[in-house]
């Protein structure tokens, strides 16, 4: 077990995944009004879409000339306003997924403000998509948002056969594949998520698109783009800023890993304009992880983000508080469950309580469709309270869920396993299968999960072996206090 998101060591600006039907809304919380702006160059592109557009009065041709002047903040062009027009006079004829993402008035499918994750809320949500599509099969977006709901249930399978529709009928759309890369992320295929960025017509014109690529590339290890074809498309890119602010704080990440201070800020500039979600959550990790300060332009910016307050409670060992921002990040983005990995994590470590860990996850979803992260910190959650009914299974379907997993899951099972047997009495086993564990994570380079193994070790030991259990704790407390990882420290050291 460790955590995903507190000041993690690696972060770049992954794309968020949204529903067509909320995406602008939660990725650009602040949307200042949009002035009409002159394209600096040349667009084929955009001229493209205008003949279309021209030659066959059609939904489609509508949607995507509309879509492209929208992001370039041409708000004021007569296609504009011509197609925008068509688009509502055939409000009807509109697939629901385009008519919510360029018509956001319209009634919304999922009423909570981030996202439901109520299974049966979901199933609803799910019907209701579903027949949607019965009518507008070619509605890119709505299977873009089913597979979305989907992956909120675990049920990835169905997740995926609906984003490859989505994909079949409109990848080149800039939302379809931004959504289409971040589910391929999430899925631990970064690689082919950089492979359709990359050969997609949207990178060569869209700053979203081109962030995507670089911030995957540069978190995987992935060659790919070049920063400077980034930088030139912030130089020509003429529509609205807020489109612009995540590829500018990518590159400003990128600058200041690479020791240019002065390129980063230059960057974040740019990206404080009109910042979106994804982009204070970065300068939060930048200013918390690496000192990096911007100044007023961004210290003093009215808005914040869900991850950004879980970091800033986290830093300040408002635990509590952290774990509630985590229960509220997982509803911002509800397909991963590394929030809910985290919330287990701090209730564990930082506030020592086991009860709420199992009350949060013991009826969730399915152990088979639970994550190995989710099902270790129930099956330790549960351990440290004694609740042993069906622990057996827990743990052999914990140890199934270890084939093909990270090297690094190897050794939390080795640590879990010695929690049990030590629980079951088997201490001399059960200390085996701690120090195992330990040497694992050291000679994998990971002191951190090194040091967590041995904090639940100590806990374990403790009604076993007391010197032993002083032992761990004068390695624990002082490393915790020079990491900052002041969870780990009890409340009587």
């Amino acid at each position: 077990m460790n955590n995903n998101l507190f000041l993690m060591d690696n972060r770049q600006l992954i794309p968020r995944w949204h529903t067509s039907r909320k995406s602008m809304k939660l990725q650009f919380p602040v949307l200042k009004s949009l002035e009409d702006k002159k394209i600096k160059e040349p667009d084929s592109y955009l001229e493209e879409y205008r003949e279309r557009w021209k030659q066959s009065k059609l939904i489609y041709n509508a949607t995507e000339l509309n879509s492209a002047l929208f992001v370039r903040g041409m708000l004021d062009d007569p296609d504009y306003k011509d197609t925008l027009r068509f688009l509502l006079v055939n409000e009807n004829l509109v697939p629901k997924g385009v008519s919510n993402f360029i018509l956001p008035e319209l009634k919304q499918v999922d009423k909570e403000h981030y996202y439901s994750t109520d299974r049966t809320a979901v199933s609803v949500i799910i019907r209701k998509l579903k027949n949607i599509l019965k009518i507008f099969p070619s509605d890119a977006m709505t299977w873009i948002d089913l597979a979305f709901y989907y992956s909120i249930l675990g049920e990835y399978s169905k997740a995926g056969r609906a984003i490859e529709v989505g994909r079949s009928i409109s990848g080149e759309n800039s939302f379809v594949l931004n959504s289409y890369a971040r589910y391929l992320v999430h899925m631990d295929e970064p690689d082919k998520a950089v492979w359709y960025l990359n050969r997609s017509k949207s990178i060569k014109e869209n700053p979203l698109t081109m962030s995507a690529s670089l911030s995957i590339s540069t978190s995987f290890d992935i060659s790919g783009i070049s920063v400077s074809r980034g930088k030139k498309l912030l130089e020509n890119f003429a529509g609205n800023s807020f489109f612009k602010s995540d590829l500018a704080a990518c590159i400003g990440t990128m600058e200041l890993m690479n020791g240019n201070t002065k390129g980063a800020k230059k960057m974040f500039k740019i990206a404080s304009v009109s910042p979106s979600e994804n982009t204070v959550s970065q300068y939060n990790w930048l200013y918390h992880k690496h000192g990096f300060r911007l100044g007023n332009e961004f210290d003093n910016w009215p808005i914040t983000s869900p991850e950004s307050e879980v970091n800033n409670f986290y830093v300040s060992r408002e635990y509590k508080k952290c774990r509630a921002k985590l229960l509220e990040l997982h509803q911002f983005q509800p397909f991963s469950d590394n929030a809910l990995a985290d919330a287990g994590y701090i209730s564990m470590v930082g506030l020592g309580d086991y009860e709420f860990v199992i009350e949060m996850s013991d009826s969730r979803i399915p152990r088979p469709h639970m994550s190995f992260k989710e099902l270790n910190n129930l099956v330790v959650a549960k351990l440290l309270k004694n609740k042993l009914i069906d622990i057996d299974t827990d743990l052999l379907l914990l140890t199934k869920k270890v084939k093909g997993s990270d090297d690094e899951n190897i050794g939390v099972l080795r640590a879990t396993l010695g929690l049990y047997f030590l629980k079951a009495g088997f201490v001399e086993k059960g200390a085996r299968c701690y120090e195992d564990a330990i040497h694992f994570f050291k000679n994998m380079g990971s002191i951190s999960s090194a040091m967590l193994a041995k904090h639940f070790y100590s806990i374990a030991m403790k009604e076993h072996d007391l010197k032993k259990y002083i032992e761990l704790r004068a390695e624990i407390v002082p490393y915790a206090k020079k990491n900052k990882k002041f969870e780990l420290i009890l409340k009587d050291e």
